[in-house]
């Protein structure tokens, strides 16, 4: 379950970023309109779940952040809008449960389902990754690590790309 919680965060989270850069003109996503990132996620099983909630006042208001640690990577989520709390312990549930579903899916299928970033954090679960996580006041905090070198790399390789999307680095 807890594996799970960490796939679904992580595709959340990225979700989300794309979808507040598109919407405020950055990011590679900057030329899309809203209904534009809505097929676009449409097109990914995990990444649809996003879709009902992309309207709600909090899901502008919700951030992440990525940093390395030396068996992985911490993410720490926030939603700024308070209110929204409670939708977004919703979302989170949901994505529960599409994670269980990504989780029966071969690789073939994987590809065929699910968008890069998706594809990716299959990959990383696939080669045993652990995590862990923690609802916050304010969001979550998750920690996605290894004692494997070979999927340590895998994961902060993956935390490198999303500190990009986000304009981090």
């Amino acid at each position: 379950m807890k594996n799970l919680r960490t796939f679904a965060f992580i595709t959340l989270g990225l979700a989300l970023v794309l979808a507040l850069f598109a919407w405020a003109g950055e990011g590679e996503h900057q030329e899309m309109t809203p209904a534009q990132m809505k097929e676009m996620f449409s097109n990914c099983f995990m990444c649809k779940n996003l879709v009902p909630h992309m309207d709600k006042a909090w899901f502008n208001t919700w951030s992440m952040e990525i940093y390395n640690l030396k068996d992985g990577i911490v993410m720490i989520e926030r939603v700024g809008d308070k209110a929204g709390m409670a939708d977004y312990k919703t979302l989170f549930a949901t994505f529960e449960k599409a994670g269980d579903e990504c989780k029966k899916m071969s690789d073939a299928d994987a590809k065929k389902s699910l968008c890069e970033h998706c594809q990716g954090m299959h990959s990383i679960m696939k080669a045993g990754a652990k995590d862990e996580w923690v609802l916050t006041k304010d969001g979550s905090v998750g920690l996605l690590t290894s004692n494997k070198p070979a999927t340590v790399k895998m994961i902060q390789a993956q935390g490198d790309k999303m500190r990009q999307m986000f304009a981090q680095e």
